[in-house]
């Protein structure tokens, strides 16, 4: 609902995957189709659809609102995945985040505001993450902005001391920076001017990667230094992290250590992301990071994501690499007292039956 920096460039993201998603397979766009022009109770939560709540009124039970919810979600998808609104949509949000980009390549966080440096970093990374994924999108306006992002970064630097340097002065938000503009290394090298503090700043990553406790950093950090050539740090950190981790077949791998937190670094939906591409990128376990798709898609399951920032990169992870979920037809399979329920009248795309 608000016009904000993040809340566009999340818009623009929503959109740019669903096209994607919707080119990638042609099955993907039958099933929005039908979803879209579908009538009578079709798009109905099954809960609506079940006769067995005969007997206990649906407005009479706290799952009402699950069901209208789901309902509307289902014919707001197939709205979603429209060809024309989804280019509509695309072109415009893209247009309007050029529009609010200030001269020095910053984002401010509302349009006319004072360029600033962290949701700058944000958008720019996101841009990074859609090409990423193969996703068809101008990345003109990430690129305006590495060199403010640089000289920030040079600034933080040479506002430390000469006699405090080999201290410890990594964030959380150094840490994300060094992720960031690890995407585009070949689209624009750090200028001679900046490599000393981003050398800097990658040396304090090799160094006190662990003071920096919190997962999503680290393994920011991991995949940042694996870009720039480091081979030998990047597995040190994965290796620390797994050792962390529970795991179990009905959650998969996860994390005690999640915490209520207002601070961003912090947020489980946004680590457990980390962690997914993490594991796929320097280490390339692909079983580690199918582990860890278990528990977020178990948080989808029992609530939502939560904000427009942490769906953002939950979808990222869900889609980086590895079993490609969406192409699967595979069933529920359902058994009582030892005899298969065979499959009637499968709905379309979501297999319910």
């Amino acid at each position: 609902p608000y016009e904000c920096s993040e809340q566009v460039f999340n818009r623009l993201y929503a959109n740019a995957l669903a096209r994607h998603i919707a080119q990638s397979d042609p099955k993907i766009r039958r099933v929005f189709d039908t979803w879209k022009t579908a009538g009578g109770d079709t798009l109905d939560s099954p809960l609506e659809k079940n006769q067995d709540l005969k007997a206990v009124l649906l407005e009479e039970t706290p799952w009402l609102r699950q069901a209208q919810k789901e309902s509307e979600a289902r014919k707001n998808v197939g709205i979603l995945f429209d060809n024309n609104r989804l280019n509509d949509e695309t072109d415009r949000t893209l247009r309007k985040l050029a529009e609010m980009q200030l001269p020095d390549g910053a984002w401010p966080w509302f349009p006319g505001g004072r360029g600033n440096n962290y949701i700058t970093l944000y958008i720019t990374t996101g841009f990074g993450r859609m090409r990423h994924l193969g996703v068809k999108v101008d990345i003109a306006p990430a690129v305006r902005s590495l060199n403010r992002l640089d000289a920030w970064i040079d600034r933080i630097y040479r506002g430390i001391s000469l006699k405090h340097r080999d201290e410890n002065h990594l964030t959380p938000t150094i840490a994300l920076y060094l992720y960031g503009r690890s995407f585009f290394l070949e689209d624009q090298k750090i200028a001679p001017r900046h490599k000393e503090a981003v050398d800097y700043f990658l040396g304090q990553a090799r160094k006190y990667w662990l003071q920096l406790a919190n997962r999503q950093s680290q393994a920011h950090l991991a995949i940042a230094l694996k870009r720039f050539g480091d081979k030998d740090t990047p597995p040190l950190i994965m290796r620390s992290i797994r050792e962390r981790s529970v795991s179990n077949e009905e959650l998969g791998m996860f994390w005690r250590d999640q915490e209520l937190s207002w601070w961003w670094f912090r947020a489980p939906i946004e680590t457990q992301a980390m962690m997914i591409e993490a594991f796929d990128e320097v280490m390339n376990d692909q079983k580690a990071a199918e582990d860890c798709k278990v528990w977020l898609l178990k948080q989808k399951q029992t609530q939502d994501w939560k904000t427009t920032k942490a769906t953002a990169d939950a979808i990222y992870a869900l889609l980086l690499r590895g079993d490609n979920l969406l192409a699967s037809d595979k069933l529920v399979e359902v058994s009582l007292g030892g005899q298969t329920i065979k499959p009637a009248q499968v709905e379309a795309g979501t297999g319910f039956y």
